[in-house]
């Protein structure tokens, strides 16, 4: 791959650098220090750096769609439109579903950073499975004006992130969608088809090896689920500055250096 490209596809992933500074400061054991012995904020750190790591992973799999996609497309000789989106479709399914995974993490990640306790998130929990989702409602109805919270409402409400979602569940809990240029394919449905013509007549119609129009072309996935995971990297950087504040009021500061505690307070002058 040429330098041009290589640097066509940097321009299109997500930057990790800020975040990783500071969420490799986030030591869960000198955290535990300033907290109490059965306090959940250290852990929130552990839930942070599982989101990065999915982050990671989100990024690598962007990057290779665009790989394929220039390598495929423009490169090869002559060019494989087949192989491209075979290639191209694996790895954007692969940033979703781990998009998703980081969401799930961030999630656990608020819950530990605020000492939310299963009883409180429990009236939030009927017919919702998902920890984000539960943990987004249990936010907007208990605090609203948590910025948390505004940036949540707002990465929920955009259309990348509520296709990006809908796609991964799709295609974990259903049949997954179908995608242009993948050949045949077929809906789960049966095949027959029924026309009511007037006057109780009704013929039966079948169609023989044309197959089910497709969903998706795989540039269709990539238009909302690269979107997504820009808002959602916005969000974390939200979140990683709202955790930062919490370990300030535990005497915990985060410098450019690293961690930074005191382990023993000043005595206040006493009142003669």
């Amino acid at each position: 791959m040429d330098d041009e490209s290589l640097d066509q596809i940097s321009g299109q992933l997500p930057d990790l650098e800020n975040l990783t500074k500071t969420i490799f400061k986030f030591v869960p054991d000198f955290i535990s220090v300033k907290c109490p012995v059965d306090s959940n904020i250290p852990v929130a750190a552990v839930c942070l750096h599982d989101m990065l790591n999915t982050l990671f992973g989100v990024r690598i799999a962007l990057r290779e769609y665009h790989a394929n996609r220039i390598w495929y497309r423009e490169k090869s000789d002559p060019p494989n439109k087949s192989l491209a989106t075979v290639m191209m479709k694996y790895y954007v399914d692969d940033a979703a579903t781990r998009l998703y995974a980081a969401g799930e993490h961030l999630a656990n990640a608020i819950i530990c950073m605020l000492d939310i306790k299963d009883s409180q998130l429990e009236p939030y929990r009927k017919n919702r499975t998902s920890q984000q989702s539960i943990v987004g409602h249990y936010l907007v109805n208990e605090f609203p004006q948590n910025p948390i919270t505004v940036c949540i409402i707002n990465l929920v409400k955009s259309r990348e992130w509520s296709n990006a979602v809908e796609y991964r569940n799709k295609w974990v809990h259903e049949q997954p969608p179908t995608i242009h240029g993948l050949g045949v394919a077929y809906k789960r449905k049966k095949r027959w088809i029924i026309n009511d013509e007037g006057n109780g007549k009704v013929t039966y119609t079948l169609g023989l090896g044309t197959g089910d129009g497709a969903d998706f072309s795989v540039d269709d996935i990539m238009g909302f689920v690269q979107p997504a995971v820009f808002k959602f990297v916005a969000v974390c950087d939200e979140v990683v500055s709202f955790y930062t504040q919490i370990l300030g009021k535990h005497g915990i500061t985060i410098t450019d250096k690293g961690i930074s505690l005191k382990l023993f307070e000043a005595a206040k002058p006493k009142k003669v």
